[in-house]
């Protein structure tokens, strides 16, 4: 090393693991430094926080990962994006049902959707002055342990209106409309609950959620 001079370098570890699995490993690295001329120097010793890897992905058993578990996966996001679906969500959550959700397994996402819209009407409606169906949207979503299936309650629908007036959801509201246990379910166009869908999905794959990770989408207006 020269005087008034700095390095750098990398480091790498490599884990394959096998499908379904999970590991959390708090890697170590230890500096050691010599001198030509016998000079003690002093080392140093430095503990990484623990990370996950894993290949636990729902849906991807091939894909491998590590994230900082610590890392709450949450995600503000605007309700111009999805106007209908931000605003069920928002108005959810306004209610009472929680803002931190978990990822589901697959056996839940299943269940929850076969109990989530069971009240709703059908054949759905379209929207006024289209041809575009409205579909059935829950929250918690039905990818979120809190899901229908959960037992935490019964379901709901808010009392929202739209600027004309007209009923938001489609359906009359319901009594219980506060509390945490339960679900709220809303009628939506069905090109607002796609879109939906990709924003939660973004998130599972920035923050890299698997089943039992702790995650939130709370929405903001434009102003």
């Amino acid at each position: 090393m020269v005087p008034g001079t700095s390095m750098q370098g990398s480091s790498h570890f490599t884990w394959r693991g096998t499908a379904g699995a999970r590991v959390q490993p708090r890697p170590l690295w230890e500096f050691t430094f010599s001198h030509p001329n016998g000079i003690t120097i002093d080392g140093a010793i430095y503990k990484s926080p623990k990370i996950r890897c894993d290949r636990d992905y729902p849906g991807r058993p091939s894909s491998v990962g590590c994230v900082f578990p610590q890392q709450h996966a949450d995600e503000w996001v605007s309700g111009d994006r999805a106007s209908w679906w931000g605003s069920h969500v928002a108005n959810a959550q306004s209610s009472g049902l929680p803002v931190s959700l978990h990822r589901a397994t697959t056996a839940e996402v299943v269940a929850n959707r076969a109990a989530a819209c069971t009240t709703a009407p059908r054949p759905r409606p379209t929207v006024p002055g289209s041809t575009e169906k409205r579909e059935c949207d829950e929250y918690p979503f039905a990818s979120a342990a809190e899901g229908a299936a959960s037992g935490t309650g019964t379901v709901r629908v808010l009392n929202i209106y739209t600027w004309d007036g007209s009923a938001y959801c489609n359906m009359p509201p319901t009594v219980n409309q506060t509390g945490e246990g339960g679900w709220s379910i809303c009628l939506i166009p069905a090109s607002d609950n796609r879109t939906g869908g990709q924003i939660l999905n973004s998130l599972y794959k920035a923050f890299r959620v698997i089943p039992g990770d702790e995650y939130s989408i709370r929405i903001y207006t434009n102003t």
